[in-house]
């Protein structure tokens, strides 16, 4: 297996502090190369290839993973936390339709990729219709074409990953209420509707929605489906976060290569730094690349 490559994320938050401990509980150290934005700041396992790339520039040592990634030198790649804010001079000069940049947008534009973003635990598997974006944007954002790509991408990494034929998915909703409340010019009629359609006509298919937000996880859990879709980024976080959050991962699909990421913000380094997240992401790379390499988990 090539080295996993890591980032620290931000360089005054909890991203190298969190990465570093968690290190020493993760199996397999000996396979981690860190493209770090400050020296570690304790002491990790000798194994470790900690090169402190990028002195607090997030940018440049994400870049420089991405150029190691390119030539094949990895195939995994885990994201730490950073403020976007440090992002956003990637996108001066270029043509992407994106107001907010982070990590999800520059790996698509850098590597000409449709993506997905997914978050994972060991109980629910969530794909995102669009990333980081302004609530009043969502509307204009959503078109028919775009959930059946985004929701392809996902249910082929499930078909993958749960080694099953049919996939089944609760889509959610856009407006409140959506299959009671069925405006004809709503989004709903107009977009999901049509996107369910299509979906559904492939035979690895079964998706059921529009499902009403509140009661979409009430439906997933007692359904047993192996996933769900929610249309924007804080649709299904809070639920995801707020039962599992040190236990989840974000995973974007569609790259040439698996990204995993921790699922917490920056942070700062008063607070207690705790490592299980970064430790779970290291975890469900290492998982998902032996899944990509044949072998079969439950």
């Amino acid at each position: 297996m090539k080295p996993v490559a890591v980032t620290t994320g931000s360089g005054d938050g909890v991203g190298p502090l969190a990465l570093a401990k968690a290190l020493h509980c993760f199996s397999s150290p000996h396979l981690v190369q860190v493209y770090g934005t400050c020296p570690p700041p304790i002491p990790i396992p000798e194994a470790v290839l900690w090169e402190n790339v990028a002195s607090n520039n997030s940018l440049k040592a994400l870049l420089s993973a991405c150029s190691r990634l390119k030539e094949k030198h990895h195939q995994v790649f885990v994201t730490g936390p950073v403020r976007k804010s440090e992002f956003q001079s990637y996108g001066q000069g270029k043509d992407i339709d994106e107001p907010i940049l982070g990590h999800t947008e520059i790996l698509a534009d850098y590597f000409q990729s449709n993506v997905c973003m997914a978050f994972l635990n060991t109980h629910h598997r969530v794909a995102l219709m669009t990333q980081h974006i302004p609530l009043r944007e969502v509307p204009n954002r959503l078109t028919t074409e775009l959930i059946v790509q985004k929701v392809s991408l996902f249910a082929s990494f499930l078909k993958k990953r749960l080694q099953k034929e049919t996939i089944t998915l609760g889509l959610c909703g856009l407006n409140p209420h959506p299959l009671v409340d069925n405006y004809a010019d709503s989004e709903d009629v107009q977009i999901i509707v049509p996107a369910i359609q299509q979906l559904n006509d492939h035979s690895m298919l079964s998706i059921v929605g529009p499902v009403s937000a509140d009661t979409l996880f009430f439906e997933y859990e007692k359904n047993n489906w192996d996933g769900a879709i929610s249309l924007y980024h804080d649709q299904s976080l809070p639920f995801i976060k707020g039962t599992k959050f040190w236990q989840s991962v974000n995973v974007t699909l569609g790259l040439p290569f698996i990204r995993v990421s921790v699922d917490h913000g920056v942070g700062t380094l008063e607070q207690d730094v705790n490592e299980t997240n970064f430790l779970r992401a290291l975890e469900w790379a290492y998982l998902l690349n032996s899944e990509s390499a044949g072998a079969t988990h439950a």
